[in-house]
């Protein structure tokens, strides 16, 4: 019982610091969305760096003691340390104790795509057999990110063969527990009756709202642009322009487009150029046709000065 009483505060301290890694992970990601993902993983190599570095030692002591909470700290440490081969290490670690984030990780250590950190020329063999077993021992414990990745593989037959109907059961598992992108998938396929589904607007509208409301900017887009043209919905533009922002302050390029498009031709808003151009600002680097309406709003407002 001694051990126990000691042991298990260190074990709640360290799943505090898992969650509040996450957490502060995302919350500083959201601050550089719409840069390049070189850039984005530099940034984030250096934060985790030198805010995470002080509890380092304590998470390394508290895996090597077998808690998997901590191994999956130090999983995520090497990851986004471009350690890949220590960070799956530490990910097997707890993966064969059961842990169905550690399984789902390293699943993703073999996998090769869905935005992983891991670089296949650096140690990890790519294994999609791997990679799909791993992802469906998280999945049957429930691990609503695991369902999604394992339902993708069976849309595209990695590690498993092709096979829409178990693709669907665990888009379904996923996007009933809250998955916000398991959410958008479902959406697209019953929007539009894609590979055999059967066409169901209402439904896949359903499934682009759920995704929406919790910040997917590909749903909200897609869900904007519904409204503006009226595709199974009452046309509104003045919902489009709500929806447009939302996906445009979630990093979606087109969306901070057709924002500037509406603010410069009183669409669903008041005219307004300089809000045109506050939007346009932001993607003129990425976006060819941003930056010729850019120039457009600006001849525009010369003009109007000359003519004042």
């Amino acid at each position: 019982m001694k051990d126990v009483k000691t042991k298990m505060p260190v074990e709640e301290a360290i799943r505090k610091d898992l969650r509040e890694f996450d957490d502060d992970i995302k919350q500083y990601e959201r601050t550089f969305t719409n840069e390049w993902y070189k850039e984005r993983k530099r940034k984030t190599r250096n934060y985790v760096e030198t805010t995470k570095k002080e509890k380092f030692e304590t998470w390394k002591k508290a895996a090597e003691a077998g808690i998997p909470e901590a191994q999956i700290l130090l999983g995520r440490w090497y990851s986004y340390c471009n350690d890949n081969t220590e960070s799956a290490k530490w990910y097997r670690k707890a993966a064969e104790q059961g842990n169905a984030e550690a399984q789902f990780q390293l699943g993703r250590c073999y996998h090769s795509s869905y935005g992983a950190f891991f670089s296949h020329d650096s140690g990890i063999p790519k294994d999609e057999a791997v990679a799909a077993g791993w992802f469906r021992k998280a999945a049957e414990q429930g691990h609503a990110e695991a369902q999604f990745y394992l339902g993708r593989c069976y849309r595209s037959g990695e590690g498993v063969p092709k096979d829409k109907t178990e693709e669907l059961k665990w888009l379904h598992l996923s996007a009933e527990q809250g998955y916000t992108y398991a959410q958008n998938d479902l959406a697209w396929y019953y929007f539009y009756g894609n590979e055999g589904v059967t066409k169901n607007r209402e439904e896949g509208l359903k499934w682009f709202r759920k995704s929406a409301e919790q910040g997917n900017a590909e749903a909200q887009y897609k869900l904007a642009e519904c409204y503006f043209n009226g595709e199974g919905v009452t046309q509104d533009k003045a919902d489009a322009v709500k929806w447009y922002r939302k996906a445009g302050e979630g990093g979606k390029v087109d969306a901070l487009y057709q924002l500037g498009i509406c603010y410069f031709n009183g669409v669903g808003v008041p005219k307004d150029n300089a809000e045109a151009l506050k939007w346009l600002h932001k993607i003129t680097g990425v976006n060819p046709p941003a930056f010729a309406l850019l120039n457009e709003i600006e001849n525009e407002n010369k003009r109007k000065g000359k003519n004042k």
